[in-house]
């Protein structure tokens, strides 16, 4: 055949056929231990630059600022030339002879591993912390956080990243054979050297390449369509009748003085002292920014006290490990690469080492009473604000916990579903549980409790029984009833003047 004056020929090709797939293995076994030492590498940096260590955060910098600008040519044709002469220098005998391939391995190893720790270190950055805190209140160790949290989260966020930086790997270990590793691309160089004919040669080369990389490229792309798109259900709103078995709780809780500074310096409690009898049901109040999240994190263990001390003592009164808490946080923190079933599941299976059939089952039943029967295989991005709260609250109660722990759980819902949820916080007070509300919705909230705490930029304001602290003692929280819509303003503290 005759283009322009070139005469091809493709039998070129197929005579030599056996030599381009025998570079094309040589290719595919480069890269596949170049994605699997660059992976795992990968995954250490990732994690050491998210260190509290200052040192292993300056390296991991290092190492992905260095080997991100130096070229992988230039680190294979250095890794090959200067390794024997480092170790003739020496007077070393290295029991390793790095050959043209094995360097090959090595560089690319090194570049995907610092392309990769950044991808991988945006994808841990990204997972709340509140999921993390959610996990630990369900008893889960760190290392079950990590399989079953963290890591899987990890690869549905980087996924297509990933891949695109594999197939990267694929088409950059071509560079090998300026080092006369047999891969593909020296292959054909052979081929053109003895038989010219180099038009047919690289079109062979660029149909094999394309043959292997375009699926690992569009799979990426199909995945990152696939996670940018989310469907949101309708508001459930049926009338829901939550069952919660009695109990007679043991724990009796003694704050005192706690304070919390974080890293910044900044005060965020300060001098907070209360106590909660067992049963007994704690509301606790405040303006935005008061500190009432910071607060319930330091009940639950999740966060040490600066200051102060919190004491949770047993039935005989002696000074307990904290109890099993169900914890609701204000921002639900469901774990997006679960369904519904899953999500209340997992700690059950994890923590309390049910088979998978006995956790279903009692998954099934909370889900089955919060009216989300036809929700359990749904992820959470396509569930409604209101189905969101009630797999949250499943989670809680399928852990059986000792003490429940609450924190805005009406917040942003819409009057219909608060309803809801203060009907199922009823049933959870009901059946005699420890319960601590963190809430603004004053009058949702009032009949529950027994006791009430306000605080107020980190400091305390008030706290005994409810009705000593609604009566507006303190002027402080009298201002802040009396903004309150649904909470009509007390009166005028009367003073006596004997």
């Amino acid at each position: 055949m005759s283009t322009g004056g070139y005469q091809w020929d493709f039998t070129v090709v197929f005579r030599n056929a056996h030599a381009l797939l025998q570079g094309l293995g040589v290719t595919l076994t480069i890269t596949f231990y170049a994605i699997i030492i660059g992976t795992t590498l990968g995954a250490v940096v990732a994690y050491a630059k998210g260190s509290r260590s200052q040192l292993l955060r300056g390296l991991a910098n290092a190492f992905t600022d260095a080997f991100r600008a130096i070229p992988v040519l230039v680190m294979m044709i250095w890794l090959f030339y200067s390794f024997p002469s480092f170790t003739s220098f020496l007077e070393f005998i290295s029991p390793i002879r790095l050959d043209a391939q094995m360097v090959s391995v090595i560089a690319l190893a090194i570049y995907l591993a610092a392309q990769l720790a950044d991808i991988l270190r945006t994808g841990l950055d990204s997972i709340p912390t509140g999921q993390y805190d959610v996990g630990r209140s369900l008893g889960m160790t760190a290392g079950q956080i990590v399989r079953y949290i963290q890591v899987p989260q990890v690869v549905m966020l980087t996924l297509p990243a990933v891949l695109g930086q594999y197939a990267s790997t694929l088409l950059l270990s071509s560079l090998a054979s300026v080092i006369a590793v047999g891969e593909l691309l020296h292959q054909a160089q052979n081929i053109i050297t003895n038989q010219y004919h180099a038009l047919e040669v690289y079109t062979a080369v660029a149909l094999l390449y394309l043959a292997v990389a375009w699926p690992i490229t569009y799979f990426a792309k199909r995945l990152s369509r696939r996670s940018s798109k989310t469907v949101q259900a309708q508001e459930d709103l049926d009338e829901i009748e939550v069952v919660v078995p009695s109990r007679s709780p043991s724990f009796r809780l003694d704050a005192d003085s706690l304070g919390f500074t974080d890293k910044s310096g900044n005060v965020l409690v300060e001098d907070i002292s209360f106590d909660l009898n067992p049963g007994e049901v704690l509301g606790i109040f405040g303006p935005s920014g008061a500190g009432k999240s910071t607060l319930i994190r330091i009940l639950a263990g999740l966060i040490v006290p600066s200051q102060g001390r919190c004491s949770w003592r047993d039935h005989a009164g002696l000074v307990s490990q904290p109890p099993r808490f169900g914890y609701v946080p204000q921002g639900l923190f469901l774990w997006p690469h679960l369904t519904a079933t899953e999500n209340v599941a997992l700690a059950l299976e994890a923590v309390d080492k049910m088979t998978r059939a006995e956790a279903h089952q009692s998954t099934n039943h909370w889900l089955d009473q919060l009216g989300l029967a036809h929700r359990r295989d749904a992820k959470p991005d396509t569930l409604s604000g209101g189905e969101a709260q009630r797999v949250a609250i499943a989670r809680a109660l399928a852990a059986n916990p000792e003490v429940f722990l609450l924190d805005e759980i009406t917040s942003s819902l819409d009057p219909e579903l608060i309803t809801q949820v203060i009907g199922m916080l009823s049933a959870i007070v009901k059946s005699g549980a420890t319960v601590i509300i963190v809430s603004h919705n004053y009058s949702s909230v009032y009949p529950l409790i027994d006791k009430a705490l306000f605080i107020d930029a980190g400091h305390q304001l008030d706290f005994g029984e409810k009705e000593t602290v609604f009566s507006g003692r303190v002027p402080r929280i009298q201002s802040l009833l009396s903004r309150h819509a649904q909470w009509e303003p007390m009166p005028p503290l009367v003073t006596s003047n004997d």
